[in-house]
């Protein structure tokens, strides 16, 4: 699961979790889940919603790129012996929720070969971000 999806770091975030072959379930907000459901995602979740969260299904791991509380109680879905990375700021209770989750602080380091390949997918039209034209699926694809 990737929480904050339809951020920028979090589209990001998708979009290199599906090229690699994972199933990525959008963690966002009631309201978003819609939009997020475009982003091409095997499933979302309202992580604003703790009665969705209680009944969804434990994940392998969560990549949280928005931070602080705003998992609600999300980050106790992740499996035992699952992951929880976190980009920004760790949820002040996460670590005493499931203690046998591994807890990391992702970051990224320059790769100038992996920047080249994003900017090419952003080019043909393989991320969508906020600012997707409504007419790059007619004429991209």
């Amino acid at each position: 699961m990737i929480t904050g999806a339809l951020g920028s770091v979090g589209r990001a975030a998708v979009h290199t979790a599906k090229k690699i072959g994972a199933q990525v379930i959008a963690g966002v907000r009631g309201k978003e889940l819609d939009d997020a459901r475009s982003l091409g995602v095997s499933d979302v979740l309202a992580i604003d919603d703790d009665q969705a969260i209680e009944n969804f299904h434990l994940v392998d791991a969560i990549a949280d790129t928005v931070g602080g509380d705003c998992c609600g109680e999300a980050d106790r879905e992740v499996k035992p012996s699952g992951s929880f990375g976190y980009t920004a700021v760790l949820p002040e209770s996460a670590a005493a929720k499931n203690p046998t989750v591994k807890i990391t602080r992702v970051g990224a380091q320059p790769d100038p070969s992996k920047v080249r390949e994003f900017a090419d997918d952003v080019r043909g039209w393989q991320v969508r971000f906020a600012y997707w034209p409504p007419d790059a699926d007619a004429c991209c694809g």
